[in-house]
């Protein structure tokens, strides 16, 4: 869950049985989701360098928040890489 804030779509996904992964550039954020959702895995980090590989991603606001096209660009090929085929 790409810019997830304090957690709510994490909370979601996690209840439809997602094993869900919320990540976020604001560590005051995500100190309150992991308050909040003590169940999910939760990582303070850029989502233009963050790395790992997941079956779905789900951007949560994220997206309109990166206005240049390098920084675009960036995001894009770091979906691809952290999505697994299929």
């Amino acid at each position: 869950d790409l810019g997830c804030g304090t957690g709510p779509t994490s909370q979601t996904l996690h209840s439809l049985g997602f094993q869900t992964t919320g990540i976020d550039i604001s560590p005051t954020a995500i100190e309150l989701a992991r308050v909040l959702n003590g169940e999910i895995h939760f990582v303070v980090t850029d989502v233009l360098s963050y790395a790992g590989k997941f079956d779905f991603i789900y951007d949560s606001h994220c997206l309109h928040c990166i206005v240049t096209e390098e920084d675009r660009r960036l995001f894009f090929y770091n979906l691809k890489n952290n999505v697994l085929p299929g």
